[in-house]
């Protein structure tokens, strides 16, 4: 077990664990920050984080269930997550800036509730479930886009937790993939509905809630059950 108690800079490296091998923090509140791309963890343990920090651009793979206490602060990075279950956890903040998060879990996982910028769920193989949100009464916000893609086929459970889902750009559903709506909680979307798999309504509503235009395409048959704007002027093209 390596144990953080201070703040820490990692500058265009790794932090790499094995077998059992976990990161902690016994006291304080440090924070650990991250420049350029790397890799963390890999081991079976958990990577636990008082503050996690992301200072420029890059990539960040994080091989091991990773646990923020504080605050994630995201940066420019895309961060790929490839553990199953639940690879991620934020105690408090997220705060996004620019980044991307990809959700890569080949075994079903869970989607953190937190706001992203770019949420990305593309398995690199099989055919994972990933839930969205970790229990019922949560919140999963995408400030710009949602992609559903990669090369093995997910589909996306949002009708089991119910979590409002708010995406203020666009929803992509990539081919051989599948989103499953909930049948209670609010979908909010703000841009541009692109269905190249396969969308499940549950008899749940979409509610288009941006003047922006948006273009709601299919490459197959495609039914919902209510489908609305509130947003006055706005313009709907199918």
């Amino acid at each position: 077990v390596l144990n953080i108690n201070a703040h820490t800079e990692v500058k265009g490296g790794n932090i790499i664990t094995a077998g059992s091998g976990a990161l902690n923090y016994t006291s304080g509140t440090p924070k650990v920050s991250i420049y350029g791309s790397g890799s963390l963890g890999g081991g079976a343990g958990t990577l636990n984080f008082y503050d996690l920090t992301a200072l420029d651009i890059g990539t960040l793979t994080l091989n091991s269930t990773t646990s923020v206490a504080n605050t994630l602060e995201a940066g420019q990075k895309t961060w790929k997550l490839v553990g199953a279950y639940e690879p991620l956890s934020i105690g408090q903040n997220l705060i996004a800036s620019s980044s991307t998060f990809k959700y890569e879990a080949v075994g079903n996982a869970t989607v953190t509730p937190a706001t992203y910028y770019n949420l990305d769920i593309s398995p690199t193989s099989g055919s994972p479930t990933f839930l969205l949100g970790t229990t019922t009464g949560q919140t999963i916000r995408a400030q710009n886009n949602f992609t559903i893609g990669g090369a093995g086929n997910a589909t996306i459970d949002a009708n089991t937790y119910d979590p409002i889902l708010d995406i203020d750009g666009g929803l992509t559903i990539g081919s051989g993939d599948t989103f499953s709506a909930s049948n209670i909680s609010a979908f909010n979307l703000g841009g541009n509905f692109t269905n190249n798999g396969a969308f499940t309504h549950n008899n749940g509503a979409i509610t288009l809630d941006t003047t922006n235009t948006s273009n709601i395409t299919s490459a197959g048959s495609m039914s919902f059950y209510n489908l609305t704007s509130t947003a006055a002027g706005k313009t709907i093209l199918f």
